[in-house]
């Protein structure tokens, strides 16, 4: 398969997320725009590896001193108090301070939860929604989801509004989806701000608009939301309800990257790994595809895999290539799958085998991927021929 081929249905995946208008009062926007131009601003990819690593504590509680927050909290847990009871769960959910400890996380937010307190009740929403410490259940998650968002929880409001739009535990609703995330969203949720924005983005549940999806991710990202800014950057990629500007698509990549969002890494390593907008430079796309990989990012893991099939920037090896397709069509990417059954098809880097072919083509022709319904023509053909 040719570049041309590989850049056009990788980028697919990239815009994979996340009635009546709704008229809004969003906030002024203040981010500044450049020109559209390769920017050649060094990215360092081991930076980039700490804000990643750092990523997932950035909600944390805003203490100078985790350790002497614990302190007070459990004190004050001790005392009956639920919010701090809340608090001090969150630390163990986290790992703020103290080492992560899902059970000791459990063992404070679940009282406090059973007491009425919304935020333990929505972080033991998240508990069953992930599988952390407790048995994934997302029936459960939409139990204790719901209890927090009547009490006017933004988060809970918004999480709970997300299992209606992936149909998690219950059937996919836009409707309902809108009912809990826009509230959320006309309150400043930047997270709600980026699902409507997704909403209006693809139509889901809302006339499809471009230009209001534009609104709601420019929000978000004045607020310094890494998912707003991420998404913002898809659109002038795209030119989605903005006039296509590559340079300022990645600019906005690197403010997310740097703010440890990993799809944003991993868009940066494709756009290094083919030189659109920046300078080709495959050992960084390398690198910060390996860095967005270690957290099973499926755009990470399809973009090592074209590195290796095509020995850009690494020795070409297609036993690695299939493993990274694999990886990423297990994590449900279209781009993955269409790679994996194109190599079992084929037998490029394995045997060839038709009805692993299938297993894997099927699927991202469903999805709308014109190539895997072109290469699953060509396998329909095949296996008409066989004796």
């Amino acid at each position: 398969m040719n570049r041309q081929f590989h850049v056009r249905v990788l980028f697919v995946a990239l815009m994979t997320s996340g009635g009546t208008i709704f008229a809004l009062d969003l906030p002024p926007v203040a981010i500044p725009e450049t020109k559209n131009q390769a920017l050649d601003n060094d990215l360092d990819p081991v930076a980039v590896k700490a804000a990643l690593d750092d990523a997932f504590l950035r909600q944390a509680l805003r203490k100078p001193d985790p350790r002497r927050a614990f302190s007070e909290y459990e004190e004050a847990a001790n005392r009956g108090s639920l919010q701090a009871m809340s608090d001090l769960g969150f630390m163990y959910l986290e790992g703020r301070g103290i080492p992560k400890d899902y059970g000791k996380a459990l063992r404070w937010i679940q009282p406090a939860a059973d007491g009425g307190n919304p935020s333990a009740q929505r972080l033991l929403g998240w508990m069953y929604e992930s599988g952390l410490g407790v048995e994934k259940n997302f029936g459960n998650a939409l139990i204790h989801y719901r209890e927090s968002a009547e009490q006017g929880d933004l988060t809970a409001m918004t999480n709970l509004g997300g299992l209606y739009y992936f149909g998690k535990g219950v059937t996919k609703n836009y409707a309902e989806a809108l009912r809990w995330v826009l509230p959320a969203a006309q309150a400043g949720h930047t997270r709600a701000q980026v699902r409507i924005g997704n909403m209006y983005q693809n139509g889901f549940g809302l006339p499809k608009n471009p230009e209001i999806a534009v609104t709601y991710f420019k929000s978000a990202a004045d607020s310094g939301d890494d998912e707003g800014i991420y998404h913002l950057g898809l659109c002038y990629r795209m030119g989605a309800g903005v006039e296509k500007d590559i340079g300022r698509a990645i600019e906005l990549y690197r403010q997310a990257a740097a703010r440890g969002n990993i799809r944003a890494v991993s868009s940066l390593a494709w756009h290094y790994s083919v030189g659109l907008g920046v300078d080709r430079d495959p050992k960084k796309a390398h690198e910060l595809a390996l860095s967005a990989a270690e957290y099973e990012d499926a755009i990470a893991e399809a973009t090592l895999g074209l590195m290796y099939l095509d020995g850009n920037g690494v020795k070409k090896d297609e036993v690695q290539a299939k493993s990274w397709f694999e990886k990423s069509a297990l994590h449900g990417n279209e781009v993955g799958m269409t790679k994996l059954g194109i190599m079992y098809l084929y037998g490029i880097g394995t045997p060839k085998d038709y009805d692993l072919a299938w297993r894997w083509l099927k699927p991202a022709a469903d999805g709308g991927n014109e190539d895997a319904k072109d290469e699953l023509d060509i396998l329909l053909r095949k296996q008409k021929e066989r004796p």
